[in-house]
């Protein structure tokens, strides 16, 4: 929030949609970037087996998102990964997306989670002694590999580029359509209002400073 006090006026309209559908995008590459950096920051111990893996999974949710939420977001995100980061950037969101389908979200993939059934013996008899079921579940790649190096780098590229090729030209855009009246500010204005609490977090993100403001109706 500023700290100057300001009055709020909504806007809509196709670009401003379209900026609205990025911008989310976005937020969602901001997540997944802080949560492989944060799981970069834990030691590797038993004490931080479930923070590390929630951390993973958390960063392979939110990149996949970008590409999932159609319904909500229509934006050509695959189209846009080619765009910035060609054949090796689409590979990679190949391998990220078979994280989110196989294991993340779903359980497809064998190499990823395994159950056995076993009955045991104590040594030297043949009784059975106990039955156990045995799960092995993969708590996502190392930190140092080449693959979360390689993802790290594909999220804050695309992140950066999102930005400058789609939220910056739209905001600029959507100032020229206002200075042309294809989009009119509306006269009903309301306090601004911080939004942020402990059980959500708001980005307000200057994207342009106006010289001078359109007139209302």
């Amino acid at each position: 929030m500023s700290d100057d006090p300001q009055n709020w006026s909504t806007l809509s309209g196709e670009k401003v949609k379209e900026l609205e559908r990025w911008g989310s995008a976005w937020a969602d590459l901001q997540h997944a970037g802080m949560a492989l950096f944060e799981r970069q920051q834990l030691p590797r111990r038993p004490s931080s087996l479930f923070q590390r893996r929630a951390l993973w999974e958390s960063a392979v949710v939110a990149y996949a998102r970008a590409d999932q939420s159609k319904d909500r977001r229509d934006i050509q995100f695959k189209n846009f990964v080619q765009e910035i980061t060609g054949d090796s950037g689409s590979a990679m969101h190949k391998r990220v997306m078979d994280w989110r389908h196989g294991h993340v979200a779903h359980r497809k993939r064998a190499e990823f989670e395994s159950a056995e059934t076993v009955i045991a013996f104590r040594n030297g008899s043949a009784t059975p002694s106990s039955l156990h079921l045995v799960l092995g579940i993969d708590l996502g790649p190392e930190d140092d590999s080449e693959f979360v190096a390689a993802f790290r780098q594909h999220v804050e590229v695309l992140r950066n580029a999102m930005y400058e090729t789609r939220i910056s030209p739209l905001a600029k855009q959507i100032i020229d359509n206002i200075n042309e009246s294809k989009i009119v500010i509306p006269s009903e204005m309301r306090p601004a209002d911080d939004q942020s609490s402990s059980a959500r977090y708001v980005i307000n993100h200057l994207l342009l400073t106006l010289d001078a403001v359109p007139k209302t109706d």
